[in-house]
C-alpha cells in the first residue's frame, strides 16, 4: 500500500470513528448476488457487490467501504474485481484502495471524493457497486462452495459517519446436479402413454 493509500484509508478510519455517535438511522443491506449459482469447473462467476436500503437519490448515500470477503482458495481463483461509478469515477471522483487478494481473503475499499449533493445525484436506493470474479478450478458434482463476507472494517455515508448494518447476504455457488434431457423425459412420458393404453 503506497502512501496516498495510507493516508486516504486513515481519512476515512477517522472519520468513521469521529462519526460513530452519528450512526445512520436507517439500516442498510449488502448482499452479493446471485445468491445461488450454479458452476462447473473453468466456468467464470461473478458476484455483485450491492447495497440497499440507502436513500433514492437523497441522503443517506455511500461514501466509502473497508470490505473483507472470505472464499475457499483451493476451489476457487479470485481473477479480479471492477469498481462502479457509483461513489465517483476512480481516479478523479473516488480512490480505489483495495489490496485485493490474499489467500483466502479478498480486500475491497473505496473512498469518494464527491460532496455529499453529488453522491446522492448518483446513487438510488438499491445499487451494485463492485462485482468479484472468480474461476471455478475444483468444484466436485454435488457439492458447493461460498464466497462471504469476513470483515466490515467502514461503511460510510455521505459525511463520513458509519451506516447501520441491517444484515449481509454472501453467495453459494454450487456444481448442479444433471439434469435428464428434456428429450429423455418426453420420451419416459410417452412410452408410459402407451404402455397404459395397451393395458386398457
Amino acid at each position: 500500500m503506497n502512501l496516498h493509500q495510507t493516508l486516504l484509508r486513515t481519512a476515512l478510519g477517522i472519520a468513521l470513528l469521529l462519526g460513530a455517535s452519528q450512526a445512520s438511522a436507517a439500516p442498510v443491506t449488502l448482499r452479493l448476488l446471485p445468491a445461488v449459482q450454479n458452476a462447473i469447473p473453468t466456468q467464470t462467476v461473478n458476484l455483485a457487490l450491492t447495497i440497499s436500503g440507502l436513500g433514492e437519490h437523497t441522503a443517506p448515500s455511500l461514501g466509502g467501504f473497508d470490505i473483507n470477503f472470505a472464499f475457499d482458495s483451493s476451489i476457487l481463483t479470485f481473477t479480479g474485481y471492477t469498481l462502479s461509478s457509483s461513489l465517483g469515477a476512480v481516479g478523479t471522483e473516488a480512490d480505489d484502495l483495495s489490496t485485493g487478494a490474499t489467500g483466502n481473503t479478498i480486500n475491497l475499499a473505496e473512498v469518494s471524493i464527491l460532496s455529499p449533493s453529488q453522491l446522492a445525484t448518483l446513487q438510488p436506493s438499491e445499487f451494485t457497486f463492485a462485482t468479484l470474479s472468480f474461476r471455478v478450478d475444483n468444484l466436485p458434482q454435488f457439492q458447493q462452495t461460498f464466497v462471504f463476507f469476513d470483515s466490515i472494517k467502514v461503511l460510510s455515508d455521505e459525511n463520513g459517519d458509519p451506516l447501520q448494518i441491517a444484515s449481509l447476504n454472501g453467495a453459494q455457488i454450487g456444481n448442479p446436479i444433471p439434469e435428464p434431457p428434456a428429450i429423455l423425459l418426453f420420451g419416459l412420458g410417452l412410452a408410459l402413454l402407451i404402455r397404459n393404453r395397451r393395458r386398457v
